[in-house]
Order: structure tokens, then C-alpha cells, then sequence
């Protein structure tokens, strides 16, 4: 007898139809956060966050404060450009620590860049916008993981001289990101470059083997199902074609790939006309409801656990939460067992960006240690979900 096939639990949402655009442009979706008259659409979050080091005007040598908890593409374009990047202190439970802050800022501190973690607001941001004001530093937000969160002041994505976007974060897009110019004084008239093609269609086709995987086909009509078979060997392609750096590997770039070798090129991309197309037709109106409902469940679920310790107590009422962070301790063997049982979650952020030294913060070293994060997207189902709370209250 065959065993009862297990629904996975998938750590971000999938692409549903390579034809979605022109399938669901009628569809009720959720406007834009934002005014796109300032909005620069990129190939992603890094991207995003060079093309604002130009628009600051950022020179070789000029000095930058971080948060010590990063995951490195959003220092490396810092870098790239021949900034001074020294840290500044992120306490365990991911606020920033405004007193070290003003320790380390300097008259020569030309920019600073806050982190919203996982969707939740800083919630020292109008004090750290003051504090930057008066020692006349430009203040980058980076808002990667809150596409469609707000603080209560409504001033999230909006404080900052500049913030930065990524879209494929919070919606199954093959690339995309944005850059936010909030100060009036500040802009970039260098156009964008035109993306890779070819790492836009597999991409694009990777994501929709994922939709058909996630589900096992059960939502698809065979004729969709028949049509990935006729793209699958591109996918092979693509593998045997990078592996072989040809035409370049650039060609195939995977904006997935947490590598820091990538051609600086990359950084200049802006978003292709398909992924464009594709940003409005994901925006349904129910994304926030259903991450918000997923994240409670699961707070819940894990409020009296013995060894998970959620990274946030609370959700406030205009966060849309990216992932559900845990802490834990021996991380590696609780992410072997979850991805044994289907459940996909990932330890974030392991790796340590080895061009800064974060050695004298314990905090971030401890969260990097630590942290792992689990799936609560628009797409998981309920049984999924329950699937996963089952599994973690029996470990």
C-alpha cells in the first residue's frame, strides 16, 4: 500500500501560470504602496540599494553606519562603490540600539542605513530620522522584507532620504526590487540597463515548476501541466550552461544566488517589462490578511514552547510579517529535521559578510547563530500550516 502523499510546506509562494499577467489583470488586487512618480524599479534589493548609493551621491571613502545584523548584499554595493562601513548595534530582539547609534555617528557619517526585519518596523525610526537630520547623514531604509507593512505614524518607506525594496521577497516574481527617492532633493536620471532575458524566462519557469510541486499538479489542467514539460529541459540548459560560463553566467544569473561574486554589472539592472507587467496581477488584497493570520496562528501555537523562542512577542496592526522568525538552539539539526518532514524553512542569515568586522557584536553573532526562519506566505494552506505547527510542537 502506498503511503498518503504529504503536502509540502514551501518557504516563499510560487508563481501560478507564466500567463498570469494577461489571466489576472482584471482580477481585485492591492494598489501600490507607494507613489511610483519616485519609485526606480531594479532587478532587486541590491541593486536597488547601489543605484541609491548613486542618487546619494556617495564617494569613494565616505563613511557609512549599518546594523551589525545584516545579510551582506545590502553592504556590498557599499563596498563596491569604496565606502568606509563601520556597524552599529542590533540587540536580540532585532531593535536597533539608538544610544550606540549616536556613539558611532560622526560628522563625517555621510550615510546610515536601518533594517526593518521581517516586515516590523523600527520603532525608534522619527527619533533616528531626527538624529541623522542633525548631523546632517542621509538615512537609508532598507524595507526588503516589509513590501506591505506601515508603522503607525505612516512613515515607513517614507522616512528615509531614499528606501529600497524587494518585491520577489514578499511575491513570486523571477526578479524585481525598487528604489524609493523620498527626498526631493536627490535623483538619478542614469537610465536602468535592460535585464538578462534569459535569467528572467528561467526563472520564471523554475517558479512555475514550483506552483505545479507545491500543490502536486491537483490545481493545474494537464494541458499546463503538459506545457512545463516542453520547458523543463531549459532548465538543464541553464544549469549545464552556467556550470560551463556560457554565454556568461551573468546571462543566467539566479537573483536567488547568495553569492557575493557577481558582476557588478548586475547592479545597474532594472526591472523587465514582464516583471512589471506581472508586479500588479500578485498584489491580491488578501496577502497581508493571510500572513498576518498565519503569523498568529503559529504564535500561538509556539507561546509556551520550551525550546522555540519567537523573535517577536507581538504583531502590530500595520505589519505585513515576511517570514515567522524562531530562535533556537542547535539550529542545523532543526532544520534537518523540518526539511526531512517537507517543511522548508531555512536558517537565516548563517552566513558572516566577511568584509566588515561584526565580531564585537555579540547580539548579531548570537541571532545569526540562531535564528531560523518558517514559511507563512499567501499561498500556504491550512493544512499545511497545521502540518507545520503539529511537527513543532512534537520536537
Amino acid at each position: 500500500m502506498s503511503r498518503p502523499r504529504i503536502e509540502p510546506v514551501r518557504f516563499v509562494p510560487a508563481l501560478p501560470w507564466l500567463c498570469a499577467p494577461r489571466a489576472a489583470l482584471d482580477a481585485p488586487r492591492m494598489p501600490f504602496p507607494f507613489s511610483e512618480a519616485r519609485l526606480r524599479y531594479t532587478f532587486s534589493g541590491t541593486a536597488a540599494v547601489y543605484q541609491g548609493v548613486q542618487a546619494l551621491g556617495l564617494q569613494p571613502g565616505d563613511e557609512v553606519l549599518c546594523p551589525a545584523y545584516h545579510c551582506g548584499h545590502e553592504i556590498e554595493p557599499f563596498i563596491r562603490k569604496g565606502c568606509q562601513v563601520s556597524l552599529y548595534r542590533v540587540q536580540s530582539n532585532l531593535e536597533i540600539d539608538l544610544d550606540d547609534i549616536r556613539q558611532r555617528l560622526t560628522p563625517g557619517t555621510k550615510a546610515l542605513l536601518v533594517t526593518h526585519y521581517f516586515g516590523f518596523a523600527q520603532p525608534a525610526l522619527e527619533e533616528l530620522k531626527a538624529l541623522c537630520q542633525s548631523n546632517g547623514t542621509l538615512l537609508v531604509e532598507d524595507c526588503a522584507h516589509a513590501l506591505f507593512s506601515d508603522n503607525a505614524a505612516h512613515t515607513l518607506g517614507r522616512a528615509g532620504d531614499i528606501a529600497i525594496f524587494s518585491f520577489r521577497k514578499t511575491l513570486p516574481l523571477p526578479h524585481g526590487g525598487g528604489l524609493l527617492i523620498n527626498n526631493p532633493e536627490l535623483s538619478l536620471d542614469e537610465p536602468t540597463q535592460t535585464p538578462s532575458g534569459l535569467s528572467t524566462a528561467v526563472k520564471a519557469i523554475d517558479l512555475y515548476k514550483k506552483a505545479l510541486l507545491q500543490y502536486g499538479g491537483s490545481r493545474y489542467s494537464l494541458l499546463k501541466r503538459g506545457g512545463l514539460l516542453i520547458w523543463l529541459p531549459l532548465l538543464k540548459l541553464a544549469e549545464i550552461a552556467w556550470r560551463m560560463d556560457f554565454p556568461s553566467r551573468m546571462q543566467w544569473y539566479d537573483p536567488d544566488d547568495e553569492g557575493l561574486d557577481f558582476d557588478s554589472e548586475i547592479l545597474s539592472w532594472g526591472m523587465a517589462p514582464y516583471c512589471q507587467r506581472l508586479l500588479p496581477a500578485l498584489m491580491s488584497p488578501d496577502i497581508r490578511a493571510r500572513r498576518r493570520h498565519h503569523w498568529q496562528q503559529l504564535a500561538m501555537a509556539l507561546a509556551d514552547h520550551p525550546t522555540i523562542r519567537p523573535a517577536f512577542s507581538s504583531l502590530p496592526a500595520e505589519t505585513c510579517p515576511l517570514f515567522f522568525p524562531i530562535q533556537v538552539d542547535a539550529r542545523e539539526q532543526w532544520v534537518k529535521n523540518l526539511q526531512a518532514a517537507q517543511i522548508y524553512a531555512a536558517p537565516w542569515w548563517e552566513a558572516h559578510y566577511p568584509k566588515v568586522d561584526w565580531k564585537p557584536f555579540t547580539e548579531a553573532t548570537a541571532l545569526k547563530a540562531r535564528m531560523i526562519a518558517l514559511p507563512l506566505h499567501q499561498d500556504l494552506t491550512e493544512t499545511a500550516l497545521s502540518r507545520m505547527i503539529n511537527f513543532l510542537h512534537s520536537h
